[in-house]
């Protein structure tokens, strides 16, 4: 024996089994393997059975539907949004009929604040009295 080597001293094979785990590896990457073949067939199979069907086409696909349906993308919404507001505002300063069989308008807000103002609200209890006037007249 030469100087350089001990025979005492090996490498430790309790630990790892290499052989076993070089066979859990190869197994693993044929069972991947086979699974992605048979996925590829299956996807065959259908992509097959799909272009032999007699169903109509899809409605999206004929040019007949070119536009997508309601409602459409905003383009401008700053001016969208003044357009509204200004429509609301409209509405708000104007006389309308809401429902003409059931005899309802729409008023103003200012003059529906006027006539509540003067007349108050329907089926509120009418107050007796004023509130100011009852403060004043108990002052000594």
């Amino acid at each position: 024996m030469t100087a350089d080597t001990n025979s005492a001293v090996r490498h430790e094979t309790r630990d790892v089994n290499a052989r076993a785990l070089a066979l859990i590896v190869l197994g693993g990457c044929v069972g991947a393997t086979l699974v992605f073949l048979a996925m590829a067939a299956l996807f065959g199979v259908y992509r097959a059975a799909e272009d032999s069907a007699d169903s109509p086409p899809s409605p999206l696909m004929t040019p007949e539907s070119t536009r997508p349906a309601e409602p459409h993308l905003e383009v401008d919404t700053a001016r969208s949004l003044q357009a509204l507001r200004q429509a609301q505002q409209e509405r708000l300063q104007s006389y309308g009929w809401v429902d003409r069989k059931a005899e309802t308008v729409r008023v103003p807000l200012e003059r529906a604040i006027d006539r509540i103002v003067e007349h108050g609200l329907p089926d509120w209890p009418e107050q007796k009295t004023n509130p100011a006037k009852v403060e004043t007249e108990h002052r000594p």
